[in-house]
């Protein structure tokens, strides 16, 4: 009762001072700190009052402070190089030991470093263990600062701030004292009251000092806290921003610890000005600053090397690299700050040649490579690790000239190394330097064949890539080069193949598929793919024996796929002029009950004729294989074709619309525009055009237009892709 009837009181007075506040209008900054700092001293002085008259007593607190050190231990894993923890540890009790003769309790106070770069803190528990973080001692420059930190530390211990600490613990919790070996460690790291931490610094200081320490250490160390982490009231921008401020400051500002550092290092001063400490300026210089220098040049370089995300933004990656470059450029300041204290030391040059080799100094990195390669080769080779990983990096943010470069620089440290060979060959893929590529992937395919084979299949990978964007000479010398890796694959046989189709290089596009069918004698789209680049190419009765020499060589594997066959072979033979095989597929067609010729296969044998000029003929076998198929879309896009043939616009446009967008090379959309320029619509046909040409650009290659279709085609395709490029507001693809 006692406890709500003072706290009702607290916020009478919080009324009472914004009452105040609003009539007497002051010139500051608004800020509900002040406020809330007067009811955390309100509730913290409620839970302290029952134990300021039952200390506990030392040996009480002794064995809490050990049970807690013990559980406490292994809170933080350890990590890293265990010598140095060691020698840290070593460093931090002897100083620690030094302040601790100085106290005015007499209890067995121990030191305990916990080497991690992210806890930038220190605390203490009952009865004598303290614990200072590896981040806490990278900000340090002086001995004198880590003493100041111990004897803080020391005297929330000395004035029986962490044996309250845990008494007001027990009575929130309800549970005996003895029993508190179970509380979470943030009890004692997240700080005391405003008077407890001055006090702690006021008293601190003086042992410090009488251990002949200088007071300006604690000056520093609140010096390096305030630049690291400003405690100057920013006025928030938002109401969101306020209100989220609100919150930072009453749980960070005042629960969570300490006061202003100005206000710390003001307290100092006065102490020093009023004699209360000696007025030393010299200071003791740090012996292990170069470690944690080190470390903090290494976490630079980690976050420089974060991973990247390909798809962002250009100005998302503009940012994005500046701030890598800041993060290179600091690892290496402060890899030469530790070199400057202890020269020599392997990690730190490592961490240097890796940071100069991110910035381009290719030549002070390889300088500091040569240099370890004698005594220390690990961190030698560690200099070339990273270096590849720059080179991986950039090419994940498809900087791929950058990779390049990157991974010629790790060769000439290591040359022939097999990790920056497959980046070089990787980086020169994608800026199309295959002559390049092919010179790495041979060397890679002499000296680490499973590492070549890795770049092959990276070479798949990115061939089908290129195709799938149109970019069919890259297809094509990937597939080259993957075939030159491994002769006989049929996916790069077939990538190969469809990327000189589209180039307009029709008998080297046969000899790929012949290549092709020899593995795969069942694929019906390659037989037909075959055919088609045989009829592209010089057609001559000899070309068309080619198809028949391979068709007798073949074994079908049915009855379908003999026809199909025969219908190729037939097609061929009817474009050089000799029309019987044609004629007698025609002829058995004629009666659908004894044939065996499909309707699918009647249809191509039609578009055989359509390519020979035969209109008639060819609209009499496509409408027969249509009647028996009238949703079959190639079909009708087949008749379409013969009906623009003959000059029938309106039904062959009807017909392409009705056939749709369609992914076949003969598309009814470029159909529809040849058909619409020629019957006058200009803008329809170019809108068709451009359609048509962004799904195909093959359209464009007049040699490609040409081989496969009639002179009237080809003209009015020529015409329509000259009208569209004088029209600056069309998007080309």
């Amino acid at each position: 009762m006692k406890h709500w009837a003072a706290f009702a009181i607290i916020v009478l007075v919080i009324s009472g001072a914004l009452v105040w506040s609003e009539i007497h209008k002051v010139e500051a900054p608004v800020w509900p700190e002040p406020i809330l700092n007067l009811v955390a001293d309100g509730e913290h002085e409620l839970t302290r009052l029952p134990v300021a008259f039952l200390p506990l007593s030392d040996s009480e607190e002794i064995k809490i402070g050990k049970e807690l050190e013990k559980s406490y231990a292994g809170f933080w894993r350890q990590g890293g190089d265990e010598a140095q923890n060691r020698a840290i540890e070593d460093y931090v009790q002897k100083v620690g030991a030094q302040i601790a003769a100085h106290a005015r309790r007499k209890l067995p106070y121990r030191f305990h470093y916990i080497p991690s770069l992210d806890f930038v803190n220190a605390f203490a528990l009952p009865g004598g263990p303290v614990f200072i973080g590896g981040g806490l001692m990278a900000l340090m420059d002086t001995e004198d600062e880590l003493a100041a930190v111990l004897g803080h530390e020391i005297e929330h211990i000395d004035h029986y701030h962490c044996a309250e600490r845990i008494q007001v613990e027990a009575a929130l919790r309800r549970i005996p004292v003895g029993q508190l070996v179970a509380l979470p460690v943030e009890i004692f790291v997240a700080g005391y009251s405003k008077n407890q931490e001055l006090e702690a610094d006021r008293e601190g200081t003086r042992l410090a000092a009488a251990a002949s320490y200088s007071p300006q250490g604690a000056i520093q160390m609140f010096e390096a806290f305030e630049r690291l982490y400003p405690t100057k009231n920013v006025r928030s921008g938002t109401p969101q921003e306020e209100l989220s401020e609100i919150a930072r400051k009453a749980l960070e500002g005042y629960f969570r610890s300490h006061p202003l550092n100005a206000e710390r290092i003001d307290q100092i001063r006065r102490m020093i000005a009023g004699g209360q400490v000696p007025a030393w300026n010299r200071t003791k210089p740090f012996p292990l600053a170069y470690l944690f220098l080190t470390e903090r040049a290494w976490r630079s370089l980690q976050t420089a090397l974060a991973r990247s995300y390909p798809y962002l933004s250009a100005k998302e990656k503009q940012k994005q690299e500046a701030e890598r470059v800041k993060q290179y450029q600091e690892a290496a300041r402060l890899a030469s700050q530790a070199l400057d204290r202890k020269p020599d030391q392997p990690r730190a040059m490592e961490v240097l040649a890796v940071a100069k080799f991110a910035l381009g100094d290719y030549a002070a990195a390889a300088a500091i490579y040569h240099k370890l390669v004698p005594d220390s080769p690990t961190f030698a080779d560690g200099i070339r690790v990273y270096a590849d990983a720059l080179a991986r990096q950039a090419l994940v943010t498809q900087q791929y000239e950058k990779a390049a470069k990157l991974a010629r620089q790790s060769l000439e440290l290591q040359p022939n190394q097999p990790d920056a060979l497959k980046i070089l060959a990787e980086a020169q893929f994608w800026t199309a330097d295959f002559t390049g590529a092919a010179e790495t992937c041979h060397k890679l395919n002499n000296l680490y064949p499973q590492a070549a084979d890795e770049v092959r299949l990276y070479a798949d990978r990115l061939a089908l890539t290129y195709w799938g964007k149109h970019q069919y000479q890259e297809a094509a010398s990937l597939a080259a080069l993957s075939l030159d890796l491994k002769p006989g694959q049929p996916q790069a046989l077939a990538v190969l193949a469809k990327a000189r189709f589209s180039l307009a290089n029709f008998p080297a596009a046969a000899e790929a598929y012949r290549k092709l069918l020899d593995l795969r004698v069942s694929d019906a789209e390659a037989v037909r793919s075959y055919a088609d680049s045989l009829s592209a190419s010089s057609l001559t009765p000899k070309t068309a024996r080619d198809f028949e020499t391979w068709r007798a060589a073949a074994q079908p594997r049915n009855f379908a796929q003999t026809t199909e066959w025969r219908v190729e072979a037939a097609g061929l033979l009817l474009m050089t002029g000799d029309g019987a095989p044609a004629r007698a597929l025609v002829a058995e067609a004629q009666t659908p009950e004894r044939s065996l010729i499909t309707p699918e296969s009647l249809g191509r044998l039609g578009w055989w004729y359509y390519r020979a000029g035969n209109y008639e003929v060819s609209l009499s076998v496509l409408r027969q294989a249509v009647a028996a198929r009238p949703g079959n879309l190639t079909l009708q896009t087949a008749v379409a074709w013969n009906e623009l043939a003959e000059h029938r616009l309106e039904d062959a446009i009807r017909r392409f619309t009705a056939a749709g967008g369609g992914a076949s090379w003969n598309s009814p959309v470029m159909g529809r525009a040849v058909a619409r320029w020629q019957a006058g619509r200009t803008a329809e046909a170019l809108t068709d055009f451009d359609e048509a040409a962004r799904a195909f650009p093959e359209w464009r290659n007049p040699r490609w237009v040409q081989a496969l279709f009639p002179a009237p085609i080809a003209q009015t395709v020529a015409q329509m892709d000259a009208e569209w490029q004088k029209r600056p507001h069309t998007a080309k693809p």
